[in-house]
């Protein structure tokens, strides 16, 4: 009989450090309300990108909720202010602008990039989708919905997808980055809209918001611009998450997830790694 099996091995390894990393000129700002911008011009092509971070992510999703900091960055994208989730995704289409929003494991962020004759609409809409996203209860349920079914597929026929949430559990076991980022089917199912929109009250907030614009661009008229903007949102309800250090592996272990009748077999390997501390990193400011 074939089979498919997923084995995460969780070995030992040494702190690896980056050094002599030197980046471009940048002005920092931060604003009266704690919102901190990176503006670096860069006029070789007339472009503009942009990325705003809310500091937060999926350790902020509760332990039985797992899913709910992905369901809030995914509906981000399905409708604000005065579009709806198709009218959003046309206002950047039809200028061929980009933009997006996703999680990780400490921040939700939202990312642009548009020829600079429109930069004011890209930054329009990076505002709206942060500061005054729709959240509708219909979209709501119908990507909860997805979310679970995707789920169930990949248990059937695409195992690799679930391999961040077998190894994550692995490595950080009850750790709040143990916990899978997209959910499990049990916590999507839990998460009711007025849950959603709690979440998003007491994460979402200028002071927990970093925006880095590079391109072509005058960097006095985008200070302006994004200090009018954003400089007005107010501080998140709920205060940030605070977390122990995860606990490194010091042996080595195997995990195995045999699924009898498949063909295939993924491996992942890993552990805890170093923490990230910009002070080993050699940052070059004006």
């Amino acid at each position: 009989m074939r089979r498919l099996s997923i084995v995460v091995v969780a070995l030992l390894c040494g702190p690896v450090f980056g050094q002599d990393i030197t980046l471009p000129e940048f002005e920092r700002v931060v604003l009266e309300n704690g919102t901190v911008l990176l503006l670096a011009e860069k006029h070789d092509v007339p472009l503009v990108g942009m990325r705003a971070v809310v500091r937060g992510g999926t350790v902020a999703d509760p332990t039985d909720r797992a899913g709910l900091g992905s369901l809030v960055a995914t509906l981000l994208q399905k409708g604000a202010g005065q579009r709806d989730a198709a009218g959003f995704a046309d206002a950047a289409a039809g200028v061929g602008g980009t933009i997006s929003a996703g999680i990780s494991t400490e921040a939700t962020s939202v990312s642009a990039e548009f020829l600079s004759r429109d930069a004011a609409l890209m930054i329009d809409l990076v505002a709206d989708m942060l500061m005054r996203p729709t959240l509708a209860r219909e979209e709501f349920d119908k990507e909860r919905d997805r979310s679970i079914a995707l789920i169930q597929a990949a248990k059937g026929s695409n195992l690799n997808a679930l391999m961040p949430a077998y190894s994550g559990a692995f490595i950080f076991g009850d750790h709040p980055y143990g916990n899978p980022s997209f959910g499990s089917e049990e916590a999507l199912a839990a998460i009711s809209h007025d849950e959603l929109l709690a979440h998003y009250a007491n994460f979402f907030g200028g002071d927990r918001l970093v925006i880095s614009v590079v391109g072509d661009f005058d960097i006095e008229a985008m200070k302006a611009r994004l200090t009018s903007v954003f400089g007005i949102w107010g501080p998140a309800a709920g205060g940030p998450v605070v977390l122990e250090p995860a606990t490194p592996i010091t042996g080595r272990r195997v995990l195995l997830v045999d699924k009898p009748g498949a063909v295939q077999t993924y491996f992942w390997i890993g552990n805890v790694g170093v923490a990230r501390d910009l002070s080993l990193i050699h940052i070059s400011e004006p």
